[in-house]
């Protein structure tokens, strides 16, 4: 899929599959109006029309100088598939009878007068009635006569999934008239109700995912993110440059307006353990690491200036949820019941983010607990990013790096969204929640002095 990307990126290459994915769409939306539409003859008609979309777009790409640009697998054999389709006696004859009979009808026409309220029909197409709207205006403003002369005064059925009266009675009039194109029409669509081969309908399937990504990149690079291919490389540590959380970019005007952060881990370390004050940037570090490990594993180029990872066989998360009238448990057997499903089912290999773990018991048994689920998942060769409040364990056997949350030092202890490896030291976390709750030293004093010490909460 990476290599697929790479060839997109080549503008004519990327113009003339999507010449063939709308011709597809096109022809798939005249077959869904066939199948609305109530009048037998113009279900035919529009099951034709899907068919001349569809050769036109089969065609036109057999015939481009993309295959000599194209370099991924995929596409080669794609293409390869519809150049030897598109010169198959087979498709040729069907093409051939598809085009001269859209030709035929499409010279088929009709005079329609309005007299003493009465339609008359002329199909002889022997003399042309006389126009006196159009002699009037010529008469009038005769220098507009070469404005007159490329109107187009053609009432034309077709316009909608079901005719009208007059329409029908025209289309009765025209086949009765002519009958032989009409029931060569009819055979046609009869003969082939699935014309679109299903190779070509499972590319206009897939194909949305590619455009849908490109266009999101390019909007994105416009505002000056940046966007760079994985490097898969399973026996070397994780190493991302410059990564940033896909929601919040795509929120912001500018690139500028948000942080960016890396992950560089040595050879001897599995993961990392992020601490750090609350709403200093953790839970969205740790998105923007699953983000790029997922899209990588996709094949697709990710958010981020540099990305060297592995190719994760699985990503799992773990984040705390908050509890709810209707569980019949607490939140803590909650959360084990979870964890246990996630040791039962980790596999080599995988990538496992866990955010805000055992928040519902003491930190003593949250840091005991939390190493004997670490020792298992890395015993198992898991990669581990565990996002919290406990600092102790990025101690477990030294296989994970200790990151925090920044903050500046001062006394509103700015934060400032980065992640820096560091060791944890509880400072900016204690002072945040002492603050949050009115219990700094300076506050509880002044209550004490002033008596209103039963005012802490």
């Amino acid at each position: 899929r990476q290599a697929v990307m790479q060839d997109l990126e080549h503008e004519p290459i990327y113009q003339a599959l999507c010449r063939l994915y709308q011709a597809i769409v096109d022809a798939q939306r005249l077959v869904k109006h066939a199948q609305a539409a109530r009048h037998p003859l113009q279900r035919a008609v529009y099951q034709l029309n899907g068919m001349m979309l569809y050769c036109q777009g089969v065609t036109t790409i057999s015939q481009s100088a993309v295959f000599e640009k194209i370099r991924s697998t995929g596409l080669i054999k794609l293409c390869d598939y519809i150049k030897k389709m598109a010169t198959s006696d087979s498709f040729i004859d069907f093409a051939q009878q598809v085009r001269s009979l859209n030709h035929s009808l499409s010279e088929k026409s009709y005079y329609l007068t309005i007299l003493g309220g009465q339609a008359l029909l002329d199909l002889s197409q022997e003399s042309v009635p006389d126009d006196y709207l159009r002699r009037l205006d010529c008469d009038l403003f005769p220098l507009a006569s070469d404005r007159l002369s490329s109107k187009n005064d053609d009432i034309l059925i077709w316009r909608q999934i079901d005719l009208c009266q007059l329409e029908s009675e025209i289309v009765m009039h025209l086949e009765q008239f002519d009958p032989i194109p009409f029931d060569s029409c009819r055979e046609i669509s009869q003969a082939h109700p699935n014309f679109i081969d299903p190779v070509v309908e499972r590319f206009s399937q897939d194909f949305p995912f590619y455009i849908g990504y490109a266009e999101f990149m390019q909007k994105m690079k416009n505002k000056g993110f940046d966007f760079s291919w994985p490097v898969i490389c399973p026996d070397q540590p994780m190493d991302i440059v410059g990564m940033y959380h896909l929601p919040l970019a795509l929120q912001s005007e500018q690139a500028s307006a948000v942080v960016v952060n890396d992950i560089r881990l040595t050879s001897q370390e599995k993961g990392a353990s992020i601490t750090g004050a609350n709403q200093g940037g953790k839970t969205t570090f740790l998105c923007s690491i699953g983000q790029v490990a997922w899209f990588a594993a996709l094949g697709l180029p990710v958010g981020a200036r540099f990305a060297r990872l592995p190719l994760f066989s699985m990503i799992r998360t773990h984040f705390a949820k908050a509890e709810r009238s209707g569980d019949q448990h607490g939140k803590l057997s909650e959360e084990i019941t979870a964890i246990k499903a996630t040791l039962a089912d980790i596999q080599p290999d995988s990538l496992i983010l866990m955010n805000e773990l055992l928040m519902s018991t003491t930190v003593r048994d949250a840091c005991e607990i939390g190493r004997q689920v670490i020792r298992q998942l890395l015993a198992a060769g898991a990669t581990v990013m565990i996002a919290g409040h406990i600092p102790d364990l990025a101690a477990v056997d030294g296989k994970l790096a200790n990151l925090v949350a920044e903050v500046m030092p001062g006394p509103e202890n700015r934060r400032t969204f980065k992640i820096v490896r560091q060791e944890p030291d509880g400072q900016a976390y204690a002072i945040q929640l002492a603050k949050s709750r009115h219990l700094t030293y300076a506050e509880i004093k002044e209550r004490i002095i002033h008596g209103t010490a039963s005012a802490v909460s």
